[in-house]
């Protein structure tokens, strides 16, 4: 007979997520988790400890999934700007069709995680920023892009990246109809596509411009 525990602790970290996300971590208790993951108490405290071993695991959950879907994107062959483009809108993709850890990693992680949980989860996102520094760095030798602080343009458009996706989900949780303001949703790919573009469009410029 199958194992059902690996079902189990994903049932329970999806519904932590969902719960995190939209309702906040200091709102949300173990019970309702319990409840919505449709499994006893006892069993969240058997395979995560406590909430707060709970929250890292989501983070770290999506960090991995993330970084196999960056792996199976890279493709070393193209040209770096092509090769950025292609993770970046992978990338997007990817948090548009789970906003929760972005929302929740905005919000919570800062102010939640104890230093080694934050080595661990940093330990994950380290890979990802490596493969688009690549990208960046082959470009900036190839004469594709100019030379930037690496750092500062990291932190300046990953921070612009997430925040649009927390910012929509925001609006969408709110029930705000972001229409009324000439927002799109991300519930279409027509309207995932404009933003992809606009957001490629604004990295692309900042690179090339000489």
């Amino acid at each position: 007979m199958k194992n059902p525990a690996p079902d189990k602790k994903q049932h329970i970290l999806n519904a932590a997520e969902q719960l995190f996300a939209q309702n906040g971590y200091d709102s949300t208790s173990t019970r309702e988790i319990a409840e919505t993951a449709e499994v006893n108490a006892a069993m969240i405290a058997y395979y995560f400890g406590s909430k707060e071993n709970l929250l890292k695991a989501i983070i770290e959950r999506y960090g991995e999934q993330a970084l196999a879907l960056l792996r199976d994107e890279y493709d070393a062959g193209l040209p770096p700007d092509d090769r950025l483009k292609k993770l970046t809108s992978a990338y997007l993709e990817y948090a548009f069709s789970r906003p929760g850890p972005i929302v929740i990693a905005h919000r919570e992680v800062g102010i939640r995680l104890r230093p080694d949980m934050h080595e661990s989860i940093q330990a994950i996102f380290t890979e990802i920023r490596d493969m688009i520094q690549t990208c960046i760095n082959e470009g900036v030798a190839s004469g594709i892009f100019r030379n930037v602080n690496l750092p500062l343009f990291m932190f300046v458009v990953a921070g612009m990246y997430d925040h649009i996706v927390n910012q929509l989900h925001v609006l969408a949780n709110l029930n705000i109809d972001g229409s009324v303001y000439g927002l799109p949703g991300t519930d279409t790919l027509q309207a995932r596509r404009q933003i992809e573009e606009i957001l490629w469009d604004l990295t692309e410029s900042y690179l090339k411009k000489h």
